[in-house]
C-alpha cells in the first residue's frame, strides 16, 4: 500500500459487503433507520494507532458512518477514519496478507 497514514489514521476496507450484516442483505428502507456495524481489514495505521495495537492485518469493528469513502488505484475504495472512532478490535481475526484486499 503507497498510503503512509499519519497519528491515529487507519486505512480499512470491509471484510463483507456493504449493506449485509453477517449473512443478511439488509433492504435500504431498514438501513435508513437502522445504523449497521460491520467488521473492516486494517489495510496501514499510523504511528499512534500502531501503539494502540492496530496495524495492517488487524481486523476492526465499525459503525457504518466510520470514516470517510477514499478511491484508491483502479476503482478500489478504501476507507479513512481514525482509530478512536472505532468500536473496538476484533480479537484473533488478523490477516498477514492484505494484498489480495487492494486488487
Amino acid at each position: 500500500m503507497n498510503i503512509e497514514p499519519l497519528r491515529d489514521i487507519l486505512v480499512a476496507v470491509p471484510c463483507e459487503a456493504v449493506g449485509r450484516v453477517g449473512a443478511l442483505y439488509m433492504p435500504e428502507n431498514t438501513l435508513q433507520a437502522l445504523r449497521t456495524h460491520r467488521k473492516m481489514l486494517v489495510l496501514a495505521a499510523g504511528p499512534l494507532a500502531k501503539e494502540q495495537g492496530i496495524d495492517s492485518g488487524v481486523t476492526i469493528h465499525a459503525s457504518e458512518s466510520w470514516g470517510e469513502e477514499f478511491p484508491y488505484g483502479d476503482g478500489k475504495k478504501v476507507w479513512v477514519g481514525r482509530s478512536r472512532d472505532i468500536n473496538g478490535i476484533v480479537e484473533g481475526e488478523a490477516i498477514n496478507d492484505t494484498f489480495k484486499y487492494m486488487d
